[in-house]
């Protein structure tokens, strides 16, 4: 099956189904990495792969910090795009944190935002790093994103982080 599909992906694992099966509704839960360099100058050679936020005062501490904020049942009302056919926004996170990557030589400072939850809206995963790099500026404060997960804001909090760097790394389902 894999000589059938394109080289950035790849099947590593297949289960017979039942003709019931719904691969978005069924899984337990979904995977997702943001990676993102610090670089002054970006590296064209991580262009398709991660995001250049440029910055000698990112606050990486801060921003670790802040993904324990995420972790939980909460509303993501204030981090997903708007969607009137959405039953509930409640979703929750099962794992959050940021790590600084050690398989990529190509640059001194790329970290993965490492998100696993049960459930995603559309767009949380770009909002919640949105956030972040927002922190990291000093532009939010670690209160404005505990508010933000506390009350149905219309007003986003942040802008969305660019769609480079979201990687699907894996679905988990109980077969």
């Amino acid at each position: 099956m894999n000589s059938l599909l394109p080289d950035d992906i790849r099947i590593l694992d297949c289960k017979a189904s039942t003709q019931a099966f719904n691969p978005n509704k069924d899984s337990k839960s979904k995977e997702y990495h943001y990676y993102f360099c610090t670089d002054i100058i970006h590296n064209p050679l991580l262009n398709d792969t991660v995001a250049h936020i440029p910055s000698s005062t990112l606050d990486i501490a801060r921003m670790k910090e802040a993904c324990t904020l995420f972790v939980g049942e909460h509303d993501f009302y204030s981090f997903a795009k708007r969607d009137s056919s959405m039953v509930s926004t409640l979703r929750t996170v099962v794992s959050c944190e940021i790590v600084q990557t050690q398989t990529l030589a190509f640059s001194n400072e790329v970290y993965a935002l490492k998100i696993v939850g049960e459930g995603f809206l559309r767009y949380m995963v770009r909002y919640m790093a949105g956030a972040l790099f927002a922190l990291g500026r000093g532009e939010l404060s670690l209160e404005d994103i505990s508010e933000a997960l506390a009350q149905h804001k219309e007003e986003k909090l942040s802008a969305r982080a660019k769609s480079r760097g979201l990687h699907l790394i894996g679905v988990h389902y109980n077969l």
